[in-house]
């Protein structure tokens, strides 16, 4: 086997090998042995026959296999000799066939840089900046608690629709144009004041409305509602749309006017409970003061998970800037289709990946290969570290990080292990390992003062919630 290696430039090689008939005869006796037993010949135990006769017996399959595999025995130990792993594709090419078998192979690919990191133990990195926690922020955490939990409950029968309130009403509706039924009456659930369902404004036509009064509003169907119309409805007259210039996104087509008649059966009004000590018990407190108490601890908590997330993002900030890692444009760029692929997976469960194609988040592709560079960076040398302090992750290491994950999610530790196949147990291998080199540099950081800059102080999570409501239950303000 002949090899000819060049560097392309930006973390790009090509490999011209030469595949010699002595390598595929190699091969081809290889795999004729291994096959041996499933052949059958004429005259011959299976496994008996001679080797010539079950190569021709399996003709072009045991060849096509025997290329296949000098092919990957050449690039597995050229790979390893220039300490290479690529991270793209390779594109592949064969060339100079010649009468006795042997062939050239051409492929190209991008690699994942080696790095040689220096400087990663004793990071120098500032003390992150964090909002203080007092009564002020326990008594926001206590309201936004309370907000949570807050009911509807019936108004008494002479009231009147107030924003804010919920209307229970006998819903039907119609085409304005001859006062046909587009759907079939039914009970539904409208909010007083700024609810666009089920057409819009529908919500402003009820404010000062009374139990038992109907009222009937035309206007542009909202999306819930237009889900359970007719057919009718469906094919409706829409505006032709000219053809989009390319790179332009299509302007949705105009919403269906129809016709809403709403006849008021029932008027709600939000309560929002009193702090007091049945509050308190709710949320497993013995009193008022036990409740902000628990408060109070939570929210310390979430302060020093806070207070570890920013210290790993200023080591791992520092870790790059004192060991600069090139990487290769192609590889960011896949990089980054994945990320974004994985997004809408997340943000669009319900889409097949056909649908998912046509759906545009709105990311910059700049901003979306700027954090591909760095997470790839930082994975480089990581990866690196790990294997230069020889951290590994046991077999205990995963069992404990499902028990905790168990826990967390409630789930039995042996239907949370079902989950888990040998790709899934190894990225999570992967992932600890990543979690126990960080940990390693946060423990030998040297955190200095706090630098205070403008405007860059980092805000409290606007919903934090430190202590579960045993009696959550789902919000009646949507539309059924």
């Amino acid at each position: 086997m002949h090899v000819d290696f060049e560097d392309l430039g930006g973390l790009k090689y090509k490999i011209a090998i030469r595949i010699e008939a002595a390598d595929l005869a190699r091969h081809k006796a290889r795999l004729a042995r291994a096959y041996a037993h499933q052949v059958n010949i004429p005259g011959f135990r299976p496994g008996h026959a001679p080797l010539d006769l079950v190569a021709r017996k399996l003709g072009p399959t045991l060849d096509d296999e025997a290329k296949e595999n000098a092919i990957g025995q050449a690039m597995r130990e050229t790979l390893e000799s220039r300490k290479l792993k690529p991270s793209t594709d390779p594109s592949m090419e064969i060339k100079d066939r010649q009468d006795d078998g042997s062939f050239m192979v051409y492929v190209e690919f991008e690699s994942f840089p080696t790095v040689d990191v220096t400087d990663y133990l004793g990071v120098q990195i500032a003390e992150p900046v964090l909002p203080p926690i007092g009564d002020v922020e326990v008594d926001g955490a206590l309201e936004r608690m309370r907000q949570r939990i807050a009911k509807f409950e019936n108004k008494a029968e002479d009231s009147v629709g107030h924003d804010g309130d919920m209307a229970v009403v006998d819903l039907t509706i119609t085409d304005p144009v001859d006062d046909s039924a587009l759907a079939e009456t039914r009970e539904s659930r409208v909010r007083v004041g700024d609810d666009d369902e089920p057409v819009k404004e529908a919500g402003r036509q009820l404010l000062g409305m009374k139990i038992d009064e109907e009222t009937s509003i035309t206007g542009p169907v909202g999306k819930i509602t237009a889900r359970g119309l007719t057919k009718t409805a469906d094919v409706a007259d829409q505006p032709q749309v000219s053809e989009t210039p390319e790179g332009e996104a299509a302007p949705e087509p105009a919403s269906r006017t129809v016709k809403a008649t709403m006849k008021v059966k029932r008027l709600m009004e939000r309560k929002v409970p009193d702090v007091d000590e049945t509050l308190a018990k709710r949320f497993g407190a013995e009193s008022v003061d036990d409740l902000k108490a628990k408060i109070l601890e939570g929210l310390m908590a979430e302060r020093a998970e806070a207070r570890k997330d920013l210290l790993k993002e200023a080591v791992l900030n520092a870790l790059v800037a004192a060991n600069p890692v090139e990487v290769g444009a192609e590889t960011v760029a896949r990089l980054a289709d994945a990320a974004v692929e994985e997004a809408k997976g997340r943000m669009l469960p319900g889409m097949t990946l056909e649908q998912r194609a046509g759906i545009d988040l709105g990311i910059p592709r700049e901003d979306s290969e700027a954090e591909a560079r760095q997470n790839l960076a930082r994975m480089v040398l990581l990866q690196t570290i790990a294997e230069k302090e020889g951290i590994t992750v046991s077999d205990e290491d995963i069992e404990s990080h499902m028990q905790i994950l168990a826990a967390e999610h409630h789930v039995p530790l042996p239907k949370l292990k079902a989950h888990f196949d040998d790709e899934k147990l190894e990225n999570l291998a992967r992932t600890l390992r990543v979690e126990k080199t960080i940990d390693m540099l946060l423990r030998y950081a040297v955190i200095g003062p706090a630098v205070v800059q403008p405007q860059a102080a980092v805000e409290a999570p606007a919903e934090t919630q430190p202590v579960a409501d045993p009696e959550a239950e789902v919000s009646p303000e949507a539309n059924p």
